[in-house]
């Protein structure tokens, strides 16, 4: 008795969440029953797992460990993060200028340093986390650069102040945010952000906006390979006795020993005689099979589009010509905003260069072999005072193509001779005359 008052008085005394105490509903023994929903009222993250915002997770390291998971795991995801990087650098970047002498040490001094996988690196690390960390060291003499490193930008924790960064601290992989971490010279520090306004400390991933859609078609490949599974391996059961009619077969210990050695030495390419009372049941085979095909392709094009490229890329659908050129040039835009990222790349490293070589008035060429306007593309670059960004212009080196063989650069051929043009004119009247007296020519 002592028991149950204890019981009704700790029950009676429970409140809510919300500070209100429990609708008393007394039972048959006189106790107190709380509601069924206490818990998820007292603790909403009980049903967090079904939650449909768990594909997107709440801090930035999460969502860019997430990301690069996509891009290693994902080939859809993967491949569309290498065709923008791949657009817009290229397959290799070159370095020239109109003085031998700096073109020599800007070369070597790009082979050394490994500049075209440095940029190329930066720029993955950009589009798939949002955010890229260059590091820059000098030799001993302080004369010249010694290395530079593409550093995980998970790892490293930086502050702003009034639109400038003050501080980096990097920390290790495995264990971000603890103890003090190691301080980069902030001088000797390059972080870029990837679609974000200037007052935000962090860049957001090109991925992002794909994860809700990729952990769908995740979904629905779990789906397949569980029915896959359950049709390659379905599990059957062997009935042996039962009602037949008004007969009852009970089966004993020597008639299922019989059974089961028929079923062992049977050849599986031949049928096997049983009696009357053994019967085969097959589950994992009952039911339609889950056609998943449409869903993933519609899911697949969402990816895709989320990634930034064109959906005919995907579907193959040709878009009309209007269609088309819109989707061309805001690819080009974009791949002329990748383009700006490594031009700025490579200025934050020969900008130091040139200063601590002497070249400040001397003027370096940067050469994308890429698919912008015209090929290969050049960009102008000056140490210490950096000119305004210009129009990208084709190459001139081979000089202008022309369209026929023989023909000069620069110079048009009249295609056909005096009897085709007299044809064409005869056409172009026959259709005047027909349009003036409304026929059809």
């Amino acid at each position: 008795m002592e028991r149950q008052n204890e019981r009704t008085t700790s029950d009676e005394t429970a409140t809510t969440a919300d500070g209100n105490g429990l609708d008393n509903i007394p039972s048959t023994d006189g106790l107190v029953i709380a509601p069924l929903a206490t818990a998820a009222a007292l603790d909403p993250s009980v049903f967090s797992k079904v939650s449909a915002t768990e594909a997107i997770p709440a801090t930035w390291e999460e969502r860019a460990r997430k990301a690069w998971e996509y891009y290693i795991e994902e080939p859809l995801v993967k491949n569309c993060v290498n065709s923008w990087r791949t657009f817009a650098v290229g397959d290799e970047i070159k370095i020239t200028s109109d003085d031998e002498d700096v073109k020599n040490d800007a070369a070597s001094l790009a082979d050394r340093l490994s500049i075209s996988a440095f940029v190329k690196d930066m720029i993955l690390q950009l589009l798939v986390k949002g955010d890229a960390v260059g590091f820059k060291r000098y030799t001993k003499d302080g004369k010249d650069l010694e290395e530079v490193i593409c550093v995980n930008p998970v790892s490293v924790k930086v502050k702003y102040a009034q639109g400038q960064m003050v501080e980096a601290r990097q920390y290790p992989d495995d264990n971000p945010g603890i103890g003090e971490g190691l301080e980069l010279p902030v001088d000797q520090v390059l972080h870029l952000k990837w679609d974000a306004p200037s007052f935000s400390p962090r860049g957001n991933s090109l991925v992002l906006a794909a994860f809700q859609s990729i952990e769908l078609l995740r979904g629905y490949r779990r789906a397949e390979q569980a029915i896959a599974k359950r049709w390659a391996t379905p599990f059957r059961l062997l009935k042996v006795g039962g009602a037949f009619g008004q007969k009852m077969v009970m089966p004993d210990q020597k008639m299922l020993e019989q059974v089961r050695n028929m079923v062992n030495k049977m050849d599986l390419k031949s049928g096997l005689v049983v009696p009357f009372y053994v019967t085969v049941e097959t589950h994992g085979t009952e039911g339609q099979v889950l056609n998943v095909e449409d869903k993933v392709k519609e899911v697949k094009e969402d990816i895709v589009v989320a990634l930034g490229l064109s959906r005919s890329l995907v579907t193959g659908d040709g878009p009309n010509f209007a269609t088309a050129s819109v989707s061309l040039q805001k690819m080009l835009v974009m791949i002329l905003e990748i383009k700006q990222v490594a031009r700025n790349i490579l200025a934050w490293v020969f900008d130091d260069w040139l200063e601590l070589k002497g070249y400040r008035d001397k003027t370096l060429q940067f050469l994308f072999n890429d698919l912008g306007r015209g090929g290969l593309q050049a960009s102008a670059h000056r140490a210490v005072r950096p000119q305004a960004h210009q129009p990208l212009q084709p190459s001139t080196q081979d000089g202008p193509r022309s369209r026929h063989r023989g023909g000069q650069p620069g110079e048009r051929r009249q295609v056909g001779g005096p009897a085709r043009q007299h044809r064409r004119d005869r056409r172009r009247q026959r259709a005047g005359e027909a349009t003036a007296t409304g026929g059809v020519p």
